[in-house]
């Protein structure tokens, strides 16, 4: 199989006519797009979220090529949203509705003439009630066009259409890979051979078999291939990959594929969730594929980022593709780095009739029969996202899926108890946490019985925060993450916890703040975190990296009353060293009697007096009653004085023979109240015995626009993208959270910027994305605000 990309060229209209359809049609006026494209480029946010919700063309000449002749040739649609047809040299060729799944037209019989022919995709990308998950509201966008990959694949007589690896007997000494081979042949009669070379990472034959079938038009063709003893298993740290080589010859012609495979066995239990046979407790975060201006259109490079950040950024070992399948290449990162996948079919609360449910059913089976092969799916999601009980469509979803698949699990995401299940783990949406009292319902609580059980949503909606907002939300954000996972990780009945959201996104006025940003995620919609992810990364394994992320400003002006305390530091290290100015003052450890389950509970930090009350006169006994006393002060004011600290302060004042006076000096000195001048601290994770992170915060004020790029190097295929974040940050290197200037930004070479070339800060940063326009050569790009400009970064294509 050759395959070749034709996104580029293609001729695009915002708009809908009968005439646009015709072979020739003059397209010569419109704009010339590469795919993925969104139908409209949108504003950030406060927009009208019916400008997408139009039918638009594309239009495109594929040249007539040699390499067609005697050649069987495949269009191969990633996904177009939300409803399309297409039409080549004016007449129609196929339709598909649904905008996650892809399909695929032959254009062998049109290139037999040996002529160019000239492709027209009428493009829906209405919100059609017929269509999931449409039919009523929705809290996501869907947005518009051609928004993945178009390609070519030129076969000879056989085309094998689909390829399903089942893999038997993992775990045991006798393992077996079972390969479904679905075949379309033009061929009826000759003997045809199969042949399947396993391949490791080294790229070595490690086994290999054959199979003689006689070619039969459209079949299904088993082949068995041993497995070796000593197989290399795919898992979260070692996700190693297989490479299964299969070609199929005839006459001397032979079709060749290759599958990238991981082998694993995943399994759902009433005590939790194994993979490999190991208990994993699943902890991550539910992941909309939506960008800003772009909405669904970013080519790979995008999706895989999206990946590396949840997995090693924000350390999950699980993401849910909510509510929808996601990006064939994002699956495919997933695959290399170990991040477990729970993937379902679109939808969201609502059920539609017949004709709607019908288009769900295909879902489900194109979303499966598309990613089968994928080693991070460890579940389907054969439910519509928290609707209510439907026993004879979802017993449907189940059975189709269960066909299919039969060694992978389902689940179906509803968000009230006792619902009927009919998957084979009860996947639950708990918002029960308000930051008070419970964290997580139990299973008993939800599930009519015991069985595996996993939360696929919480918190969210309960306590929406803005990156931009006050340091005790932020906080407040991230603890009550903190406390779920927490919970998560102390029930061995729960397989695990999927936090709601990774990323802040567009969606629907219905919804959000009003300004079409729902400001669920623990990051912004750049992708750029909160304090909430850090509950997330701080359980990172600090041999693979140190994290320490402070929760503050250590500004006294940021919190009611002047009191920074308390202060939470979360971090992976075993302490934390404090300097102040640079002293050091005192150690401080994790929390652990208020989160007893967590690997790496946070620092919290009720006071920063330290060793400084050594200075003083002062007994242990006395010092640490001292300690209590201000810490409460600092905390709570003077109603934290209640009598028994009454009476400890006046004794030892009475011993030192100290004044009020006296003692309102060393609170002042040691505690730096309103007015006082502000001291730097800086603090060290410790682990292993040594200081291996650090960082530093106080009184302070922007001084430098920072530039930082995901990626140096881009490819002039098609295009490529790679984000940028500018920060006005401090002398210590921490943004600056409140600072909303304009930000003009410059780009030299072959790209553009995505979205608008001026625009505002966002609490002191703004990412962008660059996109590269198919040169080859150097891109530079830099800004400038009112006050301040970066450096030049330069991104070389290639």
């Amino acid at each position: 199989m050759n395959k070749i990309s034709i996104n580029e060229n293609w001729k695009y209209s915002a708009d809908y006519q009968k005439d646009y359809l015709k072979k020739d049609f003059n397209d010569k006026s419109w704009d010339t797009v590469c795919l993925p494209h969104t139908n409209i480029e949108l504003p950030l946010n406060s927009f009208d979220e019916t400008l997408y919700q139009i039918i638009s063309t594309y239009r495109k000449t594929i040249k007539y090529s040699a390499d067609y002749k005697d050649t069987r040739v495949i269009m191969h649609f990633e996904a177009a949203m939300i409803s399309c047809e297409v039409w080549i040299n004016g007449k129609k060729a196929t339709s598909h509705k649904g905008g996650y799944t892809p399909f695929t037209v032959e254009l062998t019989d049109f290139f037999k003439d040996k002529k160019d022919i000239h492709i027209a995709v009428k493009v829906d990308s209405t919100e059609r009630t017929d269509i999931p998950p449409h039919g009523n509201v929705v809290d996501y966008l869907t947005f518009g066009g051609i928004y993945r990959e178009v390609y070519l694949t030129l076969h000879k007589e056989i085309i094998l259409e689909n390829v399903h690896i089942i893999p038997q007997g993992i775990l045991t000494s006798n393992p077996v890979a079972m390969i479904d081979l679905y075949i379309d042949s033009t061929i009826k009669t000759d003997e045809t051979t199969i042949s399947v070379k396993l391949l490791d990472e080294d790229k070595t034959i490690v086994e290999t078999s054959s199979y003689i079938y006689i070619s039969t038009g459209k079949s299904t063709e088993r082949v068995a291939l041993n497995l070796p003893t000593n197989l290399n298993l795919w898992s979260i740290d070692d996700p190693y990959l297989y490479r299964f080589h299969i070609s199929i010859k005839n006459k001397g012609d032979v079709e060749p594929n290759e599958i990238i495979f991981g082998f694993r066995k995943a399994e759902f239990r009433n005590d939790g969730f194994y993979l490999n046979g190991e208990k994993i407790k699943l902890i991550g975060l539910n992941r909309h594929q939506s960008f800003p201006y772009q909405g669904y259109a970013m080519p790979w490079r995008a999706q895989h980022k999206d990946a590396d950040i949840l997995k090693n950024d924000m350390g999950c070992n699980i993401v849910r593709s909510s509510h929808y399948p996601a990006s064939r290449h994002f699956l495919d990162r997933c695959d290399q780095i170990g991040l477990l996948v729970f993937e379902e079919i679109p939808g969201w609360q609502h059920i539609g009739d017949e004709q709607w449910k019908k288009e769900s059913l295909r879902d489900v089976e194109e979303m499966i029969t598309r990613d089968w092969n994928h080693p991070s799916i460890i579940i389907w999601g054969v439910r519509i996202n928290e609707s209510p009980d439907d026993h004879d469509f979802f017993k449907k979803t189940n059975e189709i899926a269960r066909t299919l698949d039969p060694d992978r699990a389902t689940g179906g995401v509803r968000n009230f108890e006792k619902s009927e299940l009919l998957e084979d783990v009860y996947t639950y949406n708990d918002f029960i946490h308000d930051g008070t009292g419970l964290a997580l319902e139990s299973r008993k609580a939800i599930a009519k019985k015991e069985v595996p059980y996993l939360v696929t949503e919480h918190n969210g909606h309960m306590f929406p925060t803005k990156r931009f907002d006050t340091e005790e939300r932020c906080t407040e954000h991230a603890l009550r993450h903190s406390d779920v996972i927490n919970a998560a990780m102390a029930a061995d009945e729960i397989s695990g916890a999927i936090g709601w959201c990774a990323f802040d996104y567009n969606t629907h006025k219905d919804f959000g703040s009003s300004d079409q940003i729902c400001y669920h995620g623990v990051a912004d919609i750049f992708r750029i975190p909160k304090y909430g992810a850090a509950a997330y990364s701080s359980q990172i394994d600090p041999e693979k990296r140190p994290v320490l992320e402070l929760a503050s400003l250590m500004a006294q002006g940021e919190r009611p009353a002047a009191r920074i305390f308390p202060v939470y530091i979360f971090t992976n290290c075993d302490s934390v060293n404090v300097y102040k100015e640079g002293k050091f003052i005192g150690e401080y450890f994790p929390t652990k009697e208020s989160y007893e389950s967590l690997s790496h509970p946070p620092v919290i930090l009720k006071e920063l007096i330290g060793n400084q009350l050594s200075n003083y006169n002062f007994s242990e006994k006395e010092s640490e009653k001292i300690k209590e006393i201000l810490s409460a002060l600092m905390m709570h004011g003077k109603k934290a004085l209640n009598l028994r600290r009454k009476i400890n302060m006046y004794i030892i004042l009475k011993k030192h023979k100290m004044t009020m006076a006296d003692a309102e000096q060393l609170f002042l000195t040691l505690c730096a109240d309103w007015g006082i001048k502000e001291k730097s601290y800086t603090f060290k994770g410790v682990y292993d015995g040594k200081e291996v992170i650090s960082k530093t915060a106080g009184p302070s004020f922007a001084t430098k626009l920072k530039i930082e790029t995901d990626d140096v190097e881009l490819s002039s295929e098609d295009w490529d993208t790679t984000r940028i974040v500018f920060s006005l940050v401090d002398e210590y290197g921490n943004i600056c959270p409140y600072i909303n200037e304009f930000i003009e930004f410059s780009i030299k070479g072959p790209g553009q910027m995505i979205g608008p070339q001026t625009t505002a800060m966002t609490g002191g940063v703004i990412g962008a994305w660059i996109k590269t326009s198919g040169k080859k050569g150097t891109i530079k790009v830099s800004a400038k605000t009112s006050r301040f400009e970066s450096e030049e970064i330069s991104i070389k294509v290639k």
